[in-house]
């Protein structure tokens, strides 16, 4: 009798020890993602809100003659969806002989706003795209790298070249977009040995 308590304590204290430092592998449910589903919009989509475009524009700029006589209808340029929120390149209608002027129009909580860069310690929100043979301004959309860049050059003679270029990605937290050091330096590259004074300087 007092070997099987001897042996029925033991087992006690074994399976007591067991359950102490037993932890099963239990994999916790995966949460439910609740991360709204953005869809990018196509150009029709912006096309379809020219006037509301056209209203913020005018109110945005006033005095640029935007949807005056002589001036020409806003056109949608480049779509994107930069981190989830959409954006389009607009031409407002006006500009030089050569050039066009073109804004940054993006969609952000449901409500269309003209969006600026800073450029050279200023919130620039007003671009010039286009020139001649002898100089060129141009902003433009890089989808693959998710920024937006302003780049020109201006011919000094048949040989020298002013070229510049910075490239502006999203911050989506503080939405507004901020200087990309990185793509600044890989697309100013490109940009610049690309461009090159055409016919007679």
């Amino acid at each position: 009798m007092k070997k099987f308590l001897i042996g029925l304590v033991i087992v006690l204290v074994i399976v007591i020890v067991g359950l102490i430092f037993y932890r099963p592998n239990i994999t916790p449910a995966p949460a439910d993602d609740k991360t709204p589903v953005q869809i990018s919009m196509t150009k029709t989509d912006w096309q379809n809100k020219l006037l509301e475009i056209t209203n913020l524009v005018k109110a945005t700029f006033p005095g640029e003659g935007i949807g005056e006589e002589g001036s020409r209808p806003l056109g949608i340029g480049k779509v994107f969806n930069f981190e989830g929120t959409n954006g389009a390149l607009v031409d407002l209608g006006v500009g030089g002989a050569s050039t066009n002027e073109v804004a940054i129009v993006m969609s952000i909580d449901g409500n269309l706003q003209v969006m600026g860069l800073p450029v050279d310690g200023q919130n620039r929100n007003n671009f010039l795209s286009g020139g001649s043979v002898t100089h060129s301004d141009i902003i433009d959309i890089d989808t693959d790298k998710l920024v937006i860049y302003f780049a020109s050059w201006g011919a000094l003679d048949a040989k020298t070249v002013n070229c510049d270029l910075k490239a502006y990605s999203w911050d989506k937290n503080n939405k507004v977009f901020v200087l990309d050091q990185a793509n600044t330096q890989i697309l100013r590259t490109d940009y610049c040995k690309t461009s090159q004074p055409q016919g007679d300087i």
